[in-house]
């Protein structure tokens, strides 16, 4: 009997737990972001008579405390303005994603910082401008940080580590400088680390590679010198891509991960020496290109290397070998 008087109970204090709606403070902090935003018709659901944890569109909650954990607002030219200062008065919002907003602007606003839980800030494919605000490295529980595909410029500030910040994209902006020695602080666990399609300019830090980085785009910026401290058997990135730089190092000593790596592109360097014949050991290689440097000596043969045609290859000083013309000596 005492079974059955318990299930009865559950019964009843579920449908409770089920109307619970999202708190007072929540709704009236996105009230104010939408009025910010100009109140645009992707925002309709929004409104004083529903309830923004169940009803409104792009807010996800904790249906335990009716608090706003999620935010997403994406694909829409009729928000317009800086993101409101609003935004730093949902107390335990950990998830934000502001996607193809291409009238989106200013700068990431301070009260960013009362957001204490937030683990994933999205901010990508908007008008999005200024430097880098130095809070954005404050955040404890943030562990993946996107902001590509906007207008920032200025320097690349230092991220803290200590199994943080997990994947870092700032792609596709206007950031200038060079890369510092301390861009990571602390232990990070295979970070991913995007920093492709900017103005930076300099030697990359030696300090990097120290880091065993999965994920690593240096892709078109203006880096000089030695990168080789970037490579190892030991290393578990899966892609490497540091093309259309100003790289001058020699590639004949380079190992690569026999069980991690799976795209590599080095093209439109000034890389010179030979291709070490251990990357034909990279079992997982997909995607080769090596094209536009001073390359010379045979390609390596057998494993995956026989799945890249010529213009992997193309425009080096004296590279040779199939799919190359074959080598005279």
């Amino acid at each position: 009997m005492q079974k059955y008087s318990l299930l009865f109970f559950l019964l009843l204090l579920s449908p409770a737990l089920s109307d619970l709606q999202c708190v007072e403070n929540d709704k009236t902090a996105l009230l104010k972001i939408k009025n910010s935003f100009g109140n645009p018709p992707e925002l309709f659901s929004w409104t004083q008579t529903s309830d923004c944890c169940t009803e409104w569109a792009g807010v996800s909650c904790d249906l335990a405390l009716g608090q706003v954990l999620s935010l997403n607002i994406s694909n829409t030219k009729n928000i317009s303005g800086p993101i409101p200062d609003s935004i730093g008065d949902l107390p335990i919002l950990s998830y934000i994603t502001l996607h193809n907003l291409p009238y989106l602007t200013g700068p990431l606003p301070p009260s960013l910082t009362n957001l204490s839980l937030l683990n994933r800030l999205t901010i990508t494919y908007t008008a999005l401008s200024g430097p880098l605000p130095s809070f954005i490295t404050t955040f404890t529980q943030l562990s993946e940080f996107n902001l590509s595909h906007n207008k920032i410029s200025g320097n690349l500030p230092v991220f803290p580590g200590d199994n943080t910040y997990f994947s870092i994209d700032l792609s596709h902006n206007y950031l200038s400088g060079v890369i510092p020695s301390s861009l990571f602080l602390g232990v990070l666990t295979n970070p991913i680390l995007d920093i492709s399609f900017n103005m930076l300019t300099g030697m990359i830090p030696s300090s990097l590679g120290k880091i065993n980085f999965s994920w690593l785009n240096m892709a078109h910026n203006q880096l000089k010198g030695d990168a080789s401290f970037l490579f190892g058997a030991s290393k578990w990135a899966q892609l490497i891509d540091l093309s259309w730089n100003e790289l001058d190092f020699n590639m004949s000593s380079l190992t690569f991960s026999p069980d991690y790596l799976q795209s590599l592109d080095l093209s439109h360097n000034e890389i010179n020496g030979s291709i070490n014949k251990q990357i034909s050991k990279a079992k997982k290689l997909k995607a080769l290109d090596l094209s536009y440097n001073q390359l010379c000596g045979r390609i390596p043969i057998g494993g995956p290397m026989k799945k890249f045609k010529a213009s992997s290859y193309a425009h080096n000083l004296c590279l040779c070998g199939r799919p190359l013309p074959p080598c005279t000596r």
